[in-house]
C-alpha cells in the first residue's frame, strides 16, 4: 500500500499554475488528471461519512 499527502495554509494542492513552465508540452498530465487525483471511491467516501 502507498499513500500521498498534501497541505498547505497558503496554496490550494487541488489548483493546477498553468504559468508554470514545468506543465508545457505534456503528453498524459494535464488539469482534468490533476483534479482526478484527488477524487475518492466511493467506498471511502461513504466510510468517512
Amino acid at each position: 500500500p502507498w499513500s500521498f499527502t498534501a497541505g498547505s495554509k497558503k496554496h490550494n494542492p487541488r489548483k493546477i499554475h498553468n504559468d508554470s513552465p514545468v506543465l508545457t508540452d505534456l503528453k498524459y498530465y494535464n488539469e482534468d488528471m490533476h483534479q482526478a487525483a484527488f477524487c475518492l471511491p466511493q467506498y471511502v467516501q461513504e466510510i468517512i461519512r
